[in-house]
C-alpha cells in the first residue's frame, strides 16, 4: 500500500482513506465536476477531508460554490502564509470568505499599481 495515492475525483469511487485532500477546490479547476462526483470524492475520507485552493493560480477567482453546501458545524477554516509558514484557524466560513476577498482586493490593487 502507498503512503500517498493520487487519484482523480471520479477515480476515487469505491475507495476510502483516513485522510483525503482535494486540491484545486476553486471555480476554475472544479468547473467541470458534478455535484455527485464531488460528493463521492468527499465521502472517501474516514477521518479528515482537506479542500485546498490557491486563488489566482490558473485563473481561479474564488472557492467553488460547493463550499456553500458544506455544513458549518463540521468545518474548520484556516489561512496559511507561505512567507512565514504560519497557519491560523479562522472563526467560521464568513471570516474565511472575508479573508479571501481581502486577498483578491490586495491582488487587484497590486496589478493596478504595476
Amino acid at each position: 500500500m502507498c503512503a500517498v495515492e493520487l487519484l482523480t475525483l471520479v477515480g476515487s469511487k469505491g475507495l476510502s482513506a483516513d485522510h483525503v485532500m482535494i486540491i484545486g477546490f476553486d471555480n476554475q479547476n472544479m468547473s467541470w465536476i458534478t455535484k455527485n462526483a464531488f460528493f463521492v470524492a468527499m465521502t472517501r475520507a474516514r477521518k479528515s477531508l482537506h479542500l485546498i485552493t490557491a486563488l489566482g493560480s490558473g485563473g481561479s477567482q474564488r472557492p467553488h460554490a460547493y463550499l456553500d453546501r458544506l455544513p458549518s458545524e463540521n468545518t474548520e477554516f484556516y489561512k496559511y502564509k507561505k512567507s512565514n509558514r504560519q497557519k491560523q484557524l479562522l472563526r467560521d466560513k464568513t471570516e474565511f470568505i472575508q479573508y479571501l476577498e481581502s486577498l483578491q482586493q490586495t491582488r487587484s490593487n497590486h496589478r493596478r499599481s504595476n
